[in-house]
């Protein structure tokens, strides 16, 4: 009896950490992004760090930029063998701030991962959403995209498996670069990530 409770206690030890989230930063030539990489969704932190290599490398490109509405990134062609089909994880509101990624490659997005921005939605502009995608968005996820901004046309088709906490600023900085016609930035900008 003792070693099943100990053996219980082990586990829930384990199941505990599991859930805990993993800080990092974020480096860019225009500043540094801190996040949290959320614990409940562990095959899409694996999957970053599969496709981010070897921490403090320059490993990931910015590859979309889209003024108020999101920032994508995505490792290069050399890491393309490390991608693997995600089943979806957690489908939070994709509010401005957040790291999500679609949740499989048949629906691959702008970038293997991308940080929402979005402006602020008003009723009407979550009603004409809620209606064309045939969504049905909870009153907390309206309020949340009404204060925050986002993107929340794309609810439930994105795993969100992380926060910006702090750098926004840089975010918007990066969405205000020089682009071509395909919303690629003129000048590569490069990131890796660092644990905190």
């Amino acid at each position: 009896m003792q070693r099943a409770l100990l053996f219980l206690l082990f586990c829930l030890a384990l199941s505990c950490n599991h859930r805990k989230a993993t800080a990092i930063q974020l480096q860019t030539a225009m500043g540094v992004l801190h996040v949290d990489l959320y614990g409940d969704t562990p095959q899409h932190q694996r999957q970053f760090f599969a496709l981010a290599g070897a921490q403090g490398s320059d490993t990931m490109l910015f590859t979309q930029v889209l003024r108020d509405y999101l920032i994508a990134f995505e490792a290069p062609a050399q890491h393309a063998d490390q991608r693997k089909r995600l089943l979806p994880e957690h489908h939070r509101p994709l509010c401005r701030g957040v790291i999500a990624a679609f949740d499989t490659l048949k629906t691959h997005g702008p970038g293997d991962f991308f940080i929402v921005l979005g402006r602020p939605q008003t009723d009407e502009s979550l009603n004409r959403i809620e209606k064309q995608e045939g969504l049905h968005l909870s009153e907390k996820d309206r309020a949340a995209y009404k204060k925050w901004g986002g993107i929340p046309q794309w609810q439930g088709k994105c795993s969100v498996f992380g926060k910006v906490t702090a750098g926004m600023e840089v975010a918007d900085r990066i969405a205000a670069v020089p682009r071509d016609a395909a919303n690629r930035p003129l000048s590569p900008i490069w990131l890796y990530y660092k644990i905190q």
